[in-house]
């Protein structure tokens, strides 16, 4: 029932979404802000369809972090595919996400991340991994919000992956803060279950923003480890109440 839920509402979004594509691409031409603007709210009203189709509830904390004026790197562990429409389901305005180059690929999708003026990580290419990093840096300073997953790809357990050395160089480069989150459950409304929808719990959690210029390291410890260190407390602590 939800598999037919969901196949019914996906696919009248997808009639929709490919002229309203044309028409925001035509937009931003002219207006970058109200193209960006147009482009996220579809694509958050398409999380709120997915979610809607699998029955899943949320519980969250912290979301008060959320509501900063200013630029900020969001940075999260990431269990499935489902996590960025988590992160627009709770940030209200335009965020610019960094994902693999191999999301390029995706037709539909990749198409509305660019549009959103989304960073693709080439992993294979340091030189085009530097200049994606410096694209984000360029946001940030411009007072933009920038979205990452630093694991780099999907956890399949209950322990996160080691964090990508670079993820905080945009926030020490910019200069913004750091807001660390942490999502559950995702996995398991979506992947789990043979990537079919299912009824389940997602946890959601917003920490305190890290200012790396105020955090003290310990021996051996870098910004990474620290904001690593951060999401992995708030994780574990997800569901217990």
């Amino acid at each position: 029932m939800r598999r037919n839920l969901f196949i019914l509402l996906m696919t009248i979004n997808y009639l929709v979404g490919m002229p309203l594509l044309v028409v925001v691409w035509v937009v931003k031409k002219f207006n970058r802000k109200m193209g960006l603007k147009l482009a996220y709210k579809f694509n958050r009203f398409t999380g709120f369809l997915l979610f809607f189709s699998a029955g899943a509830k949320f519980e969250t904390e912290g979301l008060e972090y959320m509501t900063m004026e200013e630029g900020a790197l969001y940075v999260g562990n990431h269990r499935s595919m489902l996590d960025v429409a988590v992160m627009m389901r709770y940030l209200k305005k335009p965020v610019i996400f960094v994902g693999k180059k191999s999301v390029k690929k995706w037709p539909v999708l990749s198409w509305w991340m660019r549009i959103q003026d989304a960073l693709f990580i080439d992993r294979t290419s340091p030189k085009e991994g530097i200049k994606a990093i410096k694209k984000g840096i360029a946001f940030l300073k411009n007072g933009e919000s920038v979205v990452l997953f630093p694991e780099g790809t999907r956890s399949k357990n209950d322990v996160l992956l080691p964090f990508k050395k670079g993820c905080v160089r945009m926030a020490e480069k910019s200069g913004v803060p750091i807001i660390p989150c942490a999502i559950k459950g995702t996995d398991d409304v979506f992947e789990n279950n043979g990537f079919n929808l299912k009824p389940n719990t997602i946890y959601f959690k917003v920490g305190e923003p890290i200012h790396l210029d105020q955090i003290t390291l310990s021996e051996g410890e870098t910004a990474s480890d620290y904001v690593k260190s951060r999401i992995e407390e708030m994780y574990y602590e997800l569901g217990k109440k």
